[in-house]
């Protein structure tokens, strides 16, 4: 009898621990044919094949412990990936862009901000039915699994580097040797000759020294700056700005880098957000440092000051 009860308990602790301790990405994930302007396959994408391919690589990004560390279940971090196929050169050929972000909660707030938004321009794999996503940190095994390796450990990189100074070194290392090992093997966006906006450069920006101020003012930015906003915001606007000052020097020294334009293309509507309630000396202050770093969105930075 004690048996009979005693493997269930078993089960029950086991399932348990699991939802108490899951693993570290809830993410997100979108396959859109919308923008398929040519198959060469002889018939029409298969949506049976879309709907398999969605649910693998949602389960490749969620199920997979991707670290040593343990999460509960409301401290995953949050994700989104919209892989959109553009063309289908051959069966099981597809040519996609993707956009990937990542935020975390504010404390204090039900607000969560954009630590990443980014629009990968090469996200090409093959994939068949039933195909296996086999993940090795030492080497190749498919693009598909390369790509999505490579953004699962710079989704958590991103989110540890906001918590800690330099606290994703660990996972951009991580993602920088997936860099290497898919250059022969994989298709385009590992190499550093392809563009300065590709996988390769962002993660050399995130391993390079000359950008370790940029990497520690995420944690100034964050940490120190919005988690605060609740208790100090005059404290945490001035931590804010210092960690923009930061990013200043980066720009001096490499100009429009991709680490840069990434972080203004998650950061321009709140750092207007955050500014239009400074002091007029902070309001000018983080105005002209904006529209010089990006003059793109100098109209939208406009608003800071008005």
């Amino acid at each position: 009898m004690r048996t009979k009860i005693f493997i269930p308990f078993l089960i029950l602790i086991n399932v348990f621990c699991q939802n108490i301790f899951a693993q570290e990405l809830n993410c997100k994930v979108q396959i859109s044919t919308d923008q398929v302007t040519s198959t060469n396959t002889g018939s029409a994408l298969d949506p049976n094949l879309i709907t398999e391919l969605q649910s693998v690589i949602t389960q490749f990004m969620n199920t997979k412990k991707w670290s040593n560390d343990k999460f509960k279940e409301q401290e995953k971090i949050v994700c989104n990936m919209v892989i959109n196929i553009t063309s289908v050169p051959e069966l099981g050929s597809f040519k996609c862009n993707a956009q990937m972000q990542v935020s975390r909660p504010i404390y204090g707030s039900n607000y969560e901000s954009l630590l990443l938004n980014y629009v990968d321009a090469n996200f090409d794999f093959r994939y068949v039915t039933g195909q296996q996503m086999d993940y090795s940190e030492s080497s190749f095994s498919s693009n598909l699994v390369s790509l999505l390796a490579f953004y699962a450990n710079l989704f958590i990189g991103l989110d540890y580097d906001s918590y800690s100074k330099m606290g994703g070194s660990p996972y951009f290392e991580k993602a920088l040797q997936i860099v290497n090992y898919s250059q022969d093997g994989g298709g385009a966006g590992w190499k550093a000759f392809e563009n300065q906006t590709n996988r390769y450069w962002l993660l050399e920006n995130l391993n390079s020294p000359q950008m370790q101020q940029m990497r520690e003012g995420s944690y100034k930015y964050h940490r120190l700056g919005l988690d605060m906003m609740t208790k100090n915001a005059t404290d945490a606007r001035a931590k804010i700005l210092e960690s923009i000052q930061a990013v200043k020097k980066v720009n001096d020294v490499k100009p429009a880098t991709i680490l840069v334009r990434t972080f203004f293309n998650a950061k321009d509507n709140e750092l207007v957000n955050v500014f239009s309630e400074g002091t007029p000396d902070e309001k000018q202050k983080v105005f002209d440092l904006l529209r010089v770093m990006d003059p793109t969105n100098a109209q939208k930075y406009e608003k800071i000051i008005k």
